[in-house]
């Protein structure tokens, strides 16, 4: 048996599918404005409809799409009784139906009412158009690739409150900047630092992810860590990446993440004539201490960015044992290193 008439369930996928390909132009021309839906304000308006239209099935009332246009009174009635019965404790059905209604007969598309605020949900960040443009049809792009992923979706959060505060405070765009001459890309870097200053947050924008999304070549590519340093730094991700399955999106995201910021910090420290990092990661106190005093100051120059040197640490301990040993220099793929004293890292 269906939980819900079948008219109201083919509806509420359509629905679903008008508003995720609800295309607007940057300069409000089509639509309410030149906001995409969160996808979060879309599964909340979801879940009412889909509650409502159960609650029809099981109450053996008529569907809500066969009365929207023929019989808007008894389908009044049945709202009513719906919010009485409890079933809308938050009162979102009227504003959720008011939503739905917009669905064109043929079920492709929502009829715009004119210019105005977004669709659905509250603009909180207004980017530049400029930027908006290129920020949300990444989006797009990604979640038809991966679905919705929560980094993905806090960077584009972050990319249009960026871009708002840009604009705010009067500086250029992030779009005009980003594939731009040294100086204009070394202005932006200055602004995002600038930015997380005043926001008091060190969440991640994805700039670069922008950047390869425009064609340009990504800054990830351009670091040049001392050559041990990417030993240890390649090695260690190629470990860490072969004991996660293709599903791990997100924790094979994370591992890059955390490599590419051990060779942007390895660069740094070459560009500045310090030392490499894995000539000092096991070395005598002294040695540590000005690693540690050197990634002080290159998250003051750089902002703040995860090594994760605790791993590379244990990795290289592993590493040089084994070689002691006359075993294979690097660890099995597959299981996690041997610490010191024989056990595998917990981490």
């Amino acid at each position: 048996d269906r939980d819900m008439h079948s008219d109201d369930e083919s509806r509420i996928n359509q629905f679903a599918e008008a508003v995720r390909n609800y295309e607007i132009l940057p300069d409000g021309s089509i639509g309410r404005g030149d906001g995409r839906v969160p996808e979060g304000t879309l599964r909340n308006n979801l879940k009412i409809l889909t509650r409502f239209a159960r609650w029809l099935r099981a109450e053996n009332r008529d569907s809500m799409a066969s009365r929207f246009l023929n019989d808007p009174d008894s389908l009044a009635v049945d709202i009513a009784d719906f919010w009485a019965s409890g079933g809308d404790g938050q009162d979102r059905l009227k504003s959720a139906l008011s939503h739905f209604r917009r669905l064109a007969p043929e079920g492709q598309e929502l009829q715009a009412v004119g210019p105005g605020p977004r669709l659905m949900g509250r603009q909180i960040h207004d980017p530049y158009p400029d930027d908006a443009l290129i920020i949300d049809a990444l989006a797009n792009e990604e979640r038809s690739k991966l679905g919705s992923v929560p980094n993905s979706q806090k960077n584009t959060s972050n990319q249009r409150k960026f871009s708002a505060w840009l604009q705010r405070t009067g500086r250029e765009s992030i779009v005009s900047r980003l594939t731009g001459t040294d100086q204009q890309q070394q202005s932006l870097k200055d602004d995002f630092r600038a930015f997380t200053s005043d926001d008091g947050k060190t969440g991640g924008v994805g700039l670069d992810r922008l950047r390869q999304y425009l064609g340009a070549e990504s800054q990830l590519k351009q670091h040049h860590p001392y050559p041990d340093d990417a030993l240890i730094i390649d090695a260690l991700a190629n470990e860490e990446l072969s004991k996660l399955g293709s599903a791990s999106t997100s924790k094979r995201q994370v591992a890059r993440n955390v490599a590419s910021n051990q060779r942007k910090f390895s660069d740094w420290l070459q560009t500045r004539g310090r030392e490499s990092i894995a000539s000092r990661l096991n070395g005598s106190d002294q040695q540590q201490w000005s690693l540690k005093k050197d990634y002080q100051d290159f998250t003051e120059d750089m902002g703040k960015h995860t090594i994760s040197f605790k791993r590379l640490r244990q990795y290289q301990q592993v590493v040089e044992a084994n070689a002691a040993s006359g075993l294979s220099p690097e660890p099995a793929s597959g299981r996690e290193p041997a610490g010191l004293d024989g056990r595998s890292d917990s981490r």
